[in-house]
C-alpha cells in the first residue's frame, strides 16, 4: 500500500509541476488596472483547439489556460479513481496552479460527451475550497468532461441570450481539441 501511495504522490507532483511550468508566464504578468471583460467572440472559441501540444496532459492545461479569456472563472479538475481534484483555477483572465495540501476531492456526475451540465455553484465551490471564484453568488457553473481524466468547471454570469451558444461552441471546441 505504501508503494501505491508513493506512486500516486509522485504522479500528482509531476502533474503539479507541469501545470506550474505551463502557467508560469501568466503568473509573472503584473496585475492590470483595467477591468477584465469576458470575450464572447465566436472566433476565439472556435480557435481553442488550434496549435495544441501532442501530449494529452499539456493539451488539457493549454485548453484550460485559453478558456480563461472566455469565462469569468474556472477550475481544472483531474480524475483520481472517481474522485475529482482541482489542479488549477482562473479568474479575471489569469490562470493559476492550485497549491493546497491536502487537496480537496469530490465525486462528480458524468454529464456525458459533448454536454455542459449545470452545477450548483455555491455548494460546489465551497466543497472545492474556491468560494472566492463567485464572491457575489451570481455566476452559474457548468461542468464539461471532454475526456475521462479531465474536467472543466466554467463559471459565467453572461445572460442566457449569449450563454447558450457560447457554451455549445465551447463544448464543441473542447471535443475537437482532444480529438486531434
Amino acid at each position: 500500500m505504501d508503494k501505491l501511495t508513493r506512486s500516486l504522490s509522485q504522479g500528482f507532483n509531476r502533474f503539479q509541476k507541469r501545470i506550474e511550468s505551463l502557467l508560469e508566464t501568466e503568473e509573472a504578468a503584473p496585475p492590470s488596472s483595467v477591468r477584465f471583460e469576458v470575450s464572447r467572440d465566436p472566433a476565439l472559441v472556435r480557435d481553442l483547439p488550434l496549435g495544441l501540444p501532442e501530449d494529452h496532459l499539456d493539451r488539457a492545461i493549454v485548453l484550460f489556460s485559453r478558456l480563461a479569456g472566455l469565462y469569468d472563472a474556472g477550475v481544472l479538475l483531474e480524475n483520481h479513481d472517481g474522485l475529482w481534484r482541482p489542479q488549477a483555477f482562473f479568474r479575471d483572465g489569469q490562470a493559476r496552479p492550485l497549491r493546497r495540501d491536502p487537496m480537496p476531492s469530490l465525486p462528480l456526475p458524468d454529464p456525458g460527451p459533448l454536454t455542459a451540465l449545470q452545477a450548483p455553484t455555491e455548494a460546489l465551490l465551497r466543497r472545492l475550497g474556491l468560494a472566492e471564484l463567485d464572491e457575489k453568488n451570481r455566476r452559474r457553473a457548468f461542468l464539461i468532461k471532454p475526456v475521462p481524466d479531465f474536467a472543466y468547471l466554467l463559471l459565467s454570469d453572461l445572460p442566457d441570450l449569449w450563454l447558450k451558444d457560447h457554451l455549445e461552441r465551447t463544448v464543441k471546441s473542447l471535443a475537437d481539441g482532444f480529438a486531434g
